[in-house]
């Protein structure tokens, strides 16, 4: 799943990239199984996946969490 290189922090990932609810969750499941981790059930709030830039702040906080433990 790539993203166009116009896509900025603040590209709303739904209305901007067309993202739709089965291709989020493919999303997901790939950043975990990229990045070896695993979201938390709180973080399964469409807060966190409005704007490209909630996503890259909530797996930057997990790898974070995930590397000091």
């Amino acid at each position: 799943m790539d993203l166009p290189d116009s896509a900025a922090p603040d590209t709303d990932l739904m209305n901007s990239l067309g993202f739709d609810s089965i291709q989020l969750i493919q999303l997901i499941v790939n950043l975990e199984t990229t990045l070896d981790f695993e979201f938390e059930d709180q973080d399964m709030s469409m807060e966190h996946f409005l704007k490209l830039e909630d996503l890259v702040h909530l797996v930057e906080q997990r790898i974070t969490e995930q590397t000091t433990l």
